[in-house]
């Protein structure tokens, strides 16, 4: 690693040897106490040193590779498999086969045999609860439990592909971890009306287009690489024309300025286009292909962010016209400009004032929360604005809004006295 300097501002370059380049690092991994020549370079050693420990780690996890060539070959075929059954995840499963799974069962158990795997499913268990993560965290050293059920959910997803082909005798299974050890979204992730206003007034100091973002994620809920990918086939005013969606709205007098429609999202959330300006897309989360039957109406009820939409969308048409990106109408992004990075830095830097914590995906959960209160507990409403494929994360939305009236209730009861009845 070494260090460049401007002024009173350090960054910090090293070269990562996955990707086979040059690696600035973000700003909020820099250090606040290097203020010196010496501190810079007193890191980078420092940093010189865990990094060079992490790649002999890397490499012990990877001693399978020629250890048991077979096993590289049956990944190649799993992998394959994977990209059609899940391809917004297939990548997590590559990661965790190739320095967890494999790393464990063939380096340390030295098991080759996949019939015999379920008789280490306990061991494995336990070895997920003390393996240090690789994708180090300040404060992280052990993995979180939701990670730790990825790795098995890939687990037993290999097991099952590795049955159908017949190659192992029964379909076995990893036991999970318990629901309840993993760490949920709670009330404090809701970001309140007021730090929402501040937040948003300072984002515009910095970014006005992060500031837009900002906004319309708060009203629409979008998960961040959905925003990103917003386009010109996305936008529209008036009603939604999904019928069981308005018929809802209607019932609960909900009315809609506009709508989203969704088909796809940016197949990366930091290199949006490739470099003939074309943008990569990928099906939306819990799809498993681009098409007419998987896309997702969000409607807008918030006048302001219609209008900023409008706005994006209106400057868009007139790029769209001039064929700058082609003629596909989603190579033209709403929010062209920013990716997950800036948006990220932006909103972190905004609330400096506020001294808080919340992420991009907290406006996703602020506004769920705010949809379960409005459609009066209406779980398949929230269901399918929200696009969630599983009713339990829905649910979880409902009771947290319930919570919420009950400490807001309870808050007002201690403002008065209770008359007998």
């Amino acid at each position: 690693m070494y260090f460049q300097r401007r002024g009173d501002k350090y960054s910090l370059i090293y070269y990562d040897t996955t990707l086979g380049k040059n690696v600035r690092l973000k700003s909020a991994e820099v250090p606040s106490g290097i203020r010196s020549d010496l501190d810079a370079e007193e890191f980078c050693k420092s940093f010189d040193r865990k990094y060079d420990s992490l790649q002999r780690r890397l490499s012990e996890k990877m001693k399978w590779k020629t250890q048991f060539f077979n096993f590289e070959k049956t990944l190649e075929r799993f992998q394959t498999s994977r990209k059609e059954e899940a391809p917004n995840s297939w990548q997590a499963d590559e990661y965790y086969f190739n320095y967890y799974i494999l790393d464990f069962f063939l380096n340390q158990k030295s098991e080759n045999n996949l019939n015999n795997w379920n008789y280490h499913f306990e061991d494995f268990r336990d070895y997920l609860s003390t393996v240090r993560p690789l994708k180090q965290k300040v404060g992280k050293n052990c993995l979180a439990y939701a990670t730790r059920n990825s790795i098995i959910k890939s687990l037993n997803a290999f097991l099952r592909f590795m049955w159908r082909r017949r190659e192992v005798e029964i379909e076995s299974k990893c036991r999970y971890f318990s629901k309840s050890l993993i760490a949920r979204k709670s009330i404090e992730s809701v970001i309140p009306d007021d730090h929402q206003r501040v937040i948003y007034e300072k984002l515009k100091d910095e970014n006005v287009l992060a500031a837009d973002m900002f906004w319309v994620a708060l009203n629409t809920g979008l998960r961040l690489n959905e925003l990103l990918g917003l386009s010109l086939a996305d936008f529209f005013p008036g009603e939604p024309t999904y019928k069981p969606l308005l018929l809802a709205l209607k019932n609960l007098n909900l009315n809609a300025a506009g709508y989203l429609l969704l088909e796809s999202q940016p197949s990366s959330s930091v290199l949006l286009r490739d470099r003939s300006g074309q943008v990569s897309r990928k099906p939306l989360k819990g799809k498993k292909v681009i098409g007419d039957s998987e896309n997702r109406t969000v409607p807008i009820f918030d006048k302001n962010t219609f209008n900023i939409l409008a706005k994006l969308w209106n400057d868009q048409r007139q790029l769209f016209e001039q064929k700058k990106w082609g003629d596909s109408a989603q190579n033209y992004l709403l929010f062209d400009g920013l990716n997950k990075n800036i948006f990220s830095n932006a909103l972190k830097k905004a609330q400096l004032v506020l001294k808080t914590k919340f992420t991009p995906h907290d406006t996703r959960h602020t506004y769920s929360t705010w949809l379960a209160e409005v459609s009066a507990g209406n779980f398949m409403l929230c269901k399918i604005i929200l696009g969630h494929s599983n009713l339990e994360v829905t649910l979880r939305y409902i009771h947290i809004q319930e919570k919420m009236s009950r400490e807001l209730k309870r808050h007002q009861q201690f403002k008065q006295t209770i008359e007998c009845v």
